[in-house]
């Protein structure tokens, strides 16, 4: 039995035991809360969890009295703890004060707690916490008391909606939090912090504790740090005989995205940011130093333009010649870059230029992404860019700015960048353009943004639009749906209506169909009812409604959805009709104006996450991104558009391996990869109540498992293309929070 005590023992049921009780979360998790007089989280046992824990304990521990009793994990600890062989794997890592204060506090806690709560901290970012929590079959909000290593940190209360929860929970959906932690002076400089959230009526854990950083520059320390350990430990394995740890060392390596949640930075920190990542020199492979660059500075102020002067003099890339106006032999250089009042580069920039020049040698306009710089050097207001979208060129001229050019792309004339930008593209098309990702360029003030509305040609007379829209009963979903149809179409005489019966059961539902039946040649735009008896099948009914018209575009709309503007078909007419336009998707708004999806972003583990969700309709976005018609990598199969012609051509949805969900993301990828671009367009604003009909996907066991499921098909299919989405910065970190709200470690720092 002596033996047995030895923490390093392989992982036995009593090692792994021993391990649990010397780990950090069960000291954080009960000795941390109890030493503040508080209650542990009293988390709900399902059916098969306590039969599986049972069985565990009457196996390993001989103890058979289990029962009905211990439905809640604290009354398994308590009853686990008085067994005399639990407690001698507990005296390994504890003392027997410790064994007896932890018994007492679970016999006080497990008798008075009756609530069980679920809850959450999503995002930390230094003194910024969000999150939800609730107690179970209670729809009044919580108030929370935050602590910081046993230190109160404030209160909050958790009132803000979060409809996803509210759904699966069946409550009010006011459940989510955000809360400044008031940290103490002392604590200001503290490097490791534990954050404990409480119920602030019971005194109960409602969430597991959290490590976290207080300063984001802590994290990013400890993620440099852990890398670097990390990998030298690969090295001298490879280089050793003790190759065996390798597949231990990857794994860890895997997970260190993982601490990133540690160095996030938002947005307003930008300017720590910028000192802490600064930009450095671009990887050696990609370093070419005879690139000549020449310079042109377009300043009459002596003051901006000697801040420009000593900013080029800084430059690590030397072969530069400085010009006051554009050069006679434009050719003599193989980059040319215009400086204008109040410009500062980087010391490497001119370097990412050239060397960016160099690994793409077809691109003829290099762009980059920039910031503002004040008087006092404080960074701010970044722009981080994305692949070029020659849609946003379009509606904002000043989308032209920060960027060097190849003299081949220039003519005889002076042309302003944007019509600069039109021409490089109308020649060679997404390949004449490079992106540099690092903020090498800053200016004075932020280009002026102005908005012109997309140029978009009349849609072509007598092309047929099919709006197939399944359903199963939901008829006062389905019936609003169709009449905002019939009050909004423009091109009444070349739609048609489709609705898909899949097994309705309602007779109110079947007198409705019966009647369009008999009223369809009366209608225009012509409404068809369409029966298909298969179990749900998203995507196989589609592609079955898809099959019965000859229409020239295809509309798959959800029956929960409401149209909002009149006319707004012909604005899809003309986007489907411009050339490599694959899929349209519409800004679809809650039932409270707020945005519920303006476009698709895809996080590097294959989720799809909604651009805008939550923002108020007239928000703008990130870079004017929810009012800008624009390129996307997917759009939501809610409304989702494309013509006839390019849904055969890619064989339609696969309704094999995306059944219920990921069907219209898989769809995207898929016209992607043959060459169609996916657009989002805010010329479209549809009402969408979301999963009203089918529910969401996490509400049942079944639901869960299925699209948990079918996320893991999605991610191996297109593992090659998911970990970068072009239309999204890969500084943003995607893994917590919003879009477009924290910054994670740049990828030319890992």
């Amino acid at each position: 039995m002596d033996a047995e005590c030895d923490v390093y023992t392989d992982m036995s049921v009593f090692g792994a035991t021993k391990r649990l009780f010397a780990s950090r979360p069960f000291g954080q998790t009960l000795f941390d809360v109890f030493a503040l007089n508080k209650g542990t989280m009293c988390t709900a046992l399902s059916d098969e969890q306590t039969r599986v824990i049972s069985s565990g304990l009457a196996h390993h521990f001989g103890i058979n009295q289990m029962g009905k009793a211990a439905k809640r994990w604290p009354d398994c600890l308590q009853l686990a703890l008085s067994n005399r062989r639990v407690q001698k794997a507990f005296l390994s890592e504890h003392s027997p004060d410790r064994l007896q204060f932890l018994q007492d506090q679970l016999e006080r806690f497990t008798s008075n707690s009756e609530s069980t709560f679920i809850g959450a901290v999503h995002q930390t970012t230094g003194p910024q916490v969000r999150g939800i929590a609730l107690r179970n079959g209670d729809s009044t909000p919580l108030k929370l008391d935050f602590y910081i290593n046993g230190i109160a940190a404030g209160c909050a209360l958790a009132d803000q909606i979060n409809r996803e929860v509210g759904e699966h929970t069946s409550s009010s959906g006011l459940v989510a939090f955000e809360h400044t932690l008031d940290i103490a002076e002392a604590m200001d400089n503290l490097k490791d912090a534990v954050l404990h959230v409480f119920d602030h009526h019971t005194g109960t854990l409602v969430c597991p504790p959290k490590e976290i950083c207080l300063k984001p520059q802590y994290g990013a320390a400890l993620l440099a740090r852990t890398a670097h350990i990390v990998e030298e430990l690969q090295n001298a394995a490879q280089t050793s005989d003790n190759t065996e740890i390798l597949p231990a060392l990857n794994a860890l390596r895997n997970r260190l995205p993982a601490l990133e949640q540690l160095s996030t930075f938002s947005l307003d920190q930008y300017d720590l940011y910028q000192q802490i990542y600064s930009v450095g020199m671009p990887p050696a492979r990609t370093q070419n130093h005879d690139v000549n660059i020449g310079i042109i500075i377009e300043d009459n102020d002596p003051n901006t333009a000697n801040q420009i002067r000593a900013s080029l003099t800084a430059q690590s890339h030397k072969k530069f010649t400085v010009l006051n106006a554009a050069p006679k032999n434009p050719t003599s250089f193989d980059l040319l870059i215009t400086l204008t009042a109040g410009d500062i580069l980087d010391p490497n920039a001119l370097a990412w230029f050239a060397a960016t020049s160099n690994a793409h040698p077809d691109a003829m306009i290099i762009r980059a992404s920039s910031d503002v710089i004040d008087a006092e050097g404080t960074h701010s207001n970044p722009h981080f860019i994305w692949q070029f979208d020659p849609l946003l060129l379009a509606q904002n001229p000043a989308y032209a700015h920060a960027f060097a050019v190849k003299p081949g792309a220039l003519g005889d004339e002076t042309i302003k960048p944007a019509t600069l930008w039109q021409k490089v593209y109308d020649t060679f098309g997404d390949k004449g353009f490079a992106v540099i990702d690092a903020p090498i360029w800053s200016h004075a003030t932020a280009p002026e943004d102005i908005i012109n509305p997309l140029p978009l040609k009349a849609p072509l007379a007598g092309n047929k639009l099919a709006i197939i829209i399944p359903t199963k009963d939901a008829l006062e979903l389905l019936k609003p749906c169709v009449e905002s149809l019939l009050n909004t179409l423009a091109h009444t005489v070349d739609t048609e209506i489709i609705i898909v019966d899949n097994n309705s059961e309602a007779s109110e539902t079947k007198q409705w169909f019966a009647e369009i039946e008999q009223n369809a040649s009366k209608m225009a735009p012509t409404i068809r009812v369409v029966e298909d008896t298969q179990p749900f099948n998203w995507a196989s009914i589609n592609n079955n409604a898809a099959a019965q018209t000859d229409a020239d575009y295809l509309l798959f709309l959800n029956n929960d959805t409401l149209a909002i503007d009149k006319g707004w078909d012909s604005s899809l007419r003309s986007l489907l009709e411009m050339d490599g336009t694959g899929i349209v998707g519409a800004k679809l708004l809650y039932e409270d104006d707020t945005i519920q999806h303006a476009g698709v972003i895809l996080e590097n583990n294959g989720l799809a996450v909604h651009e805008g969700a939550g923002e108020t309709s007239t928000d703008t976005g990130y870079a004017n991104r929810n009012k800008l018609t624009r390129r996307c990598s997917a759009v939501t199969g809610a409304f989702l558009a494309c013509t006839k012609e390019n849904f055969d051509a890619v064989g339609g949805y696969d309704g094999e391996k995306f059944a219920v969900t990921f069907n219209d993301i898989d769809f995207c990828l898929t016209m992607n990869a043959a060459g169609h671009q996916c657009i989002y367009s805010p010329l479209i604003t549809f009402y969408h109540l979301e999963s009203k009909t089918r529910g969401y996907d996490g509400v049942s066991t079944e639901k869960a498992a299925r699209a948990k499921a079918e996320h893991e098909t999605l991610r191996t299919k297109w593992q090659a293309t998911i970990p970068d989405d072009p239309w999204y910065p890969a500084v943003f970190n995607d893994t917590e929070g919003k879009p477009f709200t924290l910054l994670r470690t740049p990828k030319r720092n890992q």
